[in-house]
């Protein structure tokens, strides 16, 4: 206790010491100075007898600490109720202690965190245009990357070989003496002489793109090696959500090639810009066969083009070719199929009708004349739902559709939001509308011919229902392309 500040009056004992088993003695009255003896002039003094409660006038006795009793035990009597007693503790409030915790431990979670989003973001080189790979779990012969590489990368064993990084003014050229798999993980190769990918022998190439990556191949030059992908065997395209991007800018150069072989796309979301044909089956032909996958071509000679022909099974295949007379969306030797997936090809003055073994109803459509270049078309069904709308990347006439949504009934066509065919009576597996025999030195016909509605409607088919909107999303060419980044076609 501090009472410094404090006096004790006379009338005040002190707090009776705790080694005394006696009762606490009734109070006893202010002690009287002792008189002195007359002959004494300096008495020693006296000392006051244990027993005696008394103490000197001289020199107080100190008072003696009491025993610590629990503020509760003070009677309102107490003779000393002006000194402060300590407060009890109060109890220890865990649910905030248990709140300053979690925050500490947010806060250690924050700074942790920053510094993880720091690290990796200095740990980014800015002027890589090429992603990180993809984590593979496969059995790889062995894996390249291509950055390292300052010459062609030949490969000359068969087995399978991943792909990652970016290759510059350079080439992949296969050359084994059996069929090998590229496995693109996030590559880009730039070539400027010839192929971007070449397989110079008549074994089985298959390129396969890792889920989830972009993979972008372009070429240059002039070489026997005429396509962005170029390949003597036979050539196999498949992936599931990996992207493929070819652009084929050699002189009179394909997108994808063979060389009398044939050519299978089981997959993967591919873009193809070339200069002359898009994908072609060249030589003595080869089968090009489509079974899935989302494909997008633009070109400056024929979409597709097999000097054999094309099957189309699934998938979602939009084809442009170019404005320049004698070129076609489609363009077979022997002819072309249609069992499935979604087909819409665009083309100038030649139109080439699917085979009547096809097994999905198709429109074959020549207009009355050509539409420029990003112009939009739509096919709506009797009640004007849109069933298919695309923007085309050149200038058109003719038109090829064909899916599972075109059930028997009547069809509209609008351009540029303007109906220029009123009706179109889908009755037939192979529906035709206009002069479907044109021939580039005739120029377009000047009228389209009649197309009437059959005397009696006949049952729709049993393909399934919904429209093709994978093809296009209203301002996207396919759904992925803007405009602006297409290629225009030369002649424009």
């Amino acid at each position: 206790m501090n009472n410094d500040n404090q006096s004790f009056s006379p009338n005040q004992n002190p707090i009776p010491e705790p080694t005394n088993p006696a009762p606490t003695p009734a109070p006893q009255p202010a002690p009287q100075p002792i008189a002195e003896p007359a002959p004494a002039l300096t008495p020693e003094p006296q000392p006051v007898p244990e027993s005696s409660p008394a103490i000197s006038p001289v020199q107080p006795l100190p008072a003696q600490p009491s025993p610590i009793q629990p503020a509760s035990t003070i009677p309102d009597s107490d003779p000393m109720p002006d000194i402060p007693v300590r407060s009890p503790k109060p109890p220890v409030n865990t649910r905030m202690i248990a709140l300053i915790i979690i925050a500490a431990a947010l806060v250690v979670c924050a700074v942790v965190a920053i510094i993880m989003i720091t690290n990796a973001n200095n740990n980014k080189t800015p002027n890589n245009p090429s992603p990180s790979p993809a984590v593979v779990d496969k059995d790889f012969t062995d894996s390249f990357d291509l950055t390292e590489q300052s010459a062609n990368l030949e490969i000359t064993e068969p087995g399978v070989y991943e792909l990652t990084g970016e290759l510059i003014d350079h080439s992949v050229i296969v050359n084994a003496n059996g069929e090998v798999t590229l496995y693109l993980n996030n590559a880009t190769i730039s070539a400027v002489e010839m192929a971007a990918i070449a397989n110079v022998t008549p074994n089985a190439l298959t390129i396969e793109l890792a889920d989830g990556t972009e993979n972008i191949l372009s070429d240059g030059g002039a070489s026997d090696y005429d396509g962005c992908i170029y390949s003597d065997g036979a050539l196999t395209i498949k992936g599931d959500s990996g992207k493929l991007d070819v652009t084929g800018k050699q002189a009179e150069g394909e997108g994808i090639t063979t060389k009398s072989n044939d050519i299978t796309i089981d997959g993967g979301v591919i873009n193809v810009f070339a200069t002359d044909d898009g994908i072609n089956a060249g030589g003595d032909g080869g089968t090009i066969t489509i079974n899935d996958g989302e494909i997008f071509i633009q070109a400056d000679g024929d979409g597709i083009d097999s000097n054999k022909d094309l099957i189309i099974n699934g998938g979602a295949t939009y084809v442009v070719g170019s404005s320049n007379g004698g070129n076609a969306g489609i363009d077979t030797e022997t002819g072309y199929t249609i069992n499935g997936g979604t087909l819409i090809a665009l083309g100038s003055d030649m139109l080439e009708k699917p085979s009547d073994s096809s097994k999905q109803n198709t429109l074959v459509i020549t207009l009355d004349k050509a539409y420029d270049a990003k112009s939009t078309l739509a096919i709506l069904d009797s009640g004007s739902n849109e069933i298919i709308k695309v923007t085309a990347g050149n200038s058109f006439r003719t038109i090829i559709y064909s899916s599972s949504s075109l059930k028997y009934g009547t069809y509209s066509v609008a351009i540029n939001n303007e109906t220029v065919i009123e009706a179109i009576n889908v009755m037939n597996t192979i529906t035709t509308y206009g002069d479907t025999d044109p021939e580039p030195e005739d120029g377009p016909s000047p009228d389209s011919p009649d197309n009437p509605a059959p005397e009696n409607d006949q049952p729709g088919n049993d393909q399934a229902s919904g429209g093709d909107q994978l093809l296009s999303n209203g301002t996207d060419t396919y759904g992925r392309i803007p405009i602006s980044d297409l290629p225009q076609d030369q002649a424009n």
